[in-house]
């Protein structure tokens, strides 16, 4: 691999306001896990031209913590980068007090003689080079792309208060199906009916955000998109590979990135422009045996996305309805 290809994949540009023009700082946060009352925090920063003199971890109590590991051995990063990183990682096991909902704020707080401190901010937040995060841009890409349409999004209550109807491009038309009422549902009704509440080829586009694992036949509801939406019409979902439980009962499914081909082929009138894992994780036993004894790096994600694109009509039908089968479907709150 070229230098500027690794270059890309290690060195994640400063999101934090700087000096304009600066461009000197680089870093990577590779691994920021909470667990058991730690915060284990492992990646590298480096600023070209000067010595790095305290990297930090602030808390959104106030309270600093200097990472003591800075200084590590990083061949890599000198590899992309060149003179001058060659001991710019840490790696540390933090004991931390703080409520957990506050840790996701902590900043980084990269100091420099003579310099203001570099601040980075959000470091947990998946980054450009997470695969999910690039099948999104890759959607919101091929909406901006075309100058009007009607997109469909399955699951649009705001429960948490999150709405993406804002990101929708001007010129769009949209409509948010849930369930149940509430924020930013404009229809009420079943996914797994869409054919009943809207005419055929009604849609151009088509979302479902962490909503396909609560669809009790999900494949009858690809079904049922096929009839709804146009001739060209792409649609994303994305779910989870690995997710702690939720919204029990009504939490059915769990899709790896081999697991698409199954829903959207040519016999559901559908192709697959891409699909992906995201956001590494592990998986953690209450009790380690030989059989549960996962270790070494993450081998698990929580993320699982699919870009698919209808090509044809289908002949493919599911009569059975969720009621029949006999087990709680939604989350009705």
């Amino acid at each position: 691999m070229d230098r500027e290809n690794l270059l890309q994949r290690l060195v994640k540009a400063d999101r934090a306001p700087r000096p304009a023009g600066d461009g000197r700082f680089f870093y990577a946060v590779d691994r920021f896990s909470v667990f058991h009352g730690t915060v284990h925090l492992a990646g590298w920063a480096f600023v070209r031209g000067a010595a790095v003199a305290s990297v930090e971890i602030e808390f959104a109590s106030g309270r600093k913590h200097v990472l003591s590991s800075y200084g590590r051995p990083s061949p890599d990063v000198a590899a992309a980068i060149g003179a001058g990183a060659e001991n710019v990682r840490f790696d540390e096991v933090i004991a931390v007090a703080e409520p957990l909902q506050d840790i996701p704020l902590a900043r980084l707080i990269v100091s420099v003689a003579g310099e203001p401190p570099r601040i980075v901010s959000d470091f947990g937040m998946p980054g450009p080079e997470d695969h999910g995060v690039q099948i999104q841009d890759d959607y919101d890409n091929w909406l901006r792309s075309r100058p009007s349409g009607h997109l469909l999004e399955i699951g649009a209550r705001a429960r948490s208060g999150v709405s993406r109807k804002e990101l929708v491009p001007s010129g769009w038309s949209y409509t948010g199906l849930d369930i149940v009422p509430g924020p930013n549902v404009d229809v009420v009704g079943d996914a797994h009916r869409l054919s009943t509440l809207f005419p055929a080829a009604s849609f151009d586009a088509v979302s479902l955000f962490s909503v396909i694992e609560h669809l009790l036949m999900p494949w009858k509801v690809v079904i049922e998109l096929n009839r709804v939406l146009k001739a060209g019409a792409t649609g994303l979902v994305i779910t989870h590979q690995c997710w702690p439980m939720h919204d029990r009962p009504a939490d059915h499914w769990r899709f790896s990135d081999t697991a698409w081909p199954a829903l959207f082929n040519r016999h559901t009138g559908f192709e697959i422009v891409r699909a992906a894992l995201g956001s590494p994780a592990f998986v953690v036993p209450l009790r380690c045996n030989p059989f549960t004894n996962f270790g070494g790096p993450p081998e698990s994600f929580l993320a699982s996305s699919v870009l698919f694109r209808k090509t044809g009509e289908t002949t493919l039908d599911w009569p059975v309805d969720a009621e029949e089968i006999g087990v709680a479907a939604y989350p009705r709150t």
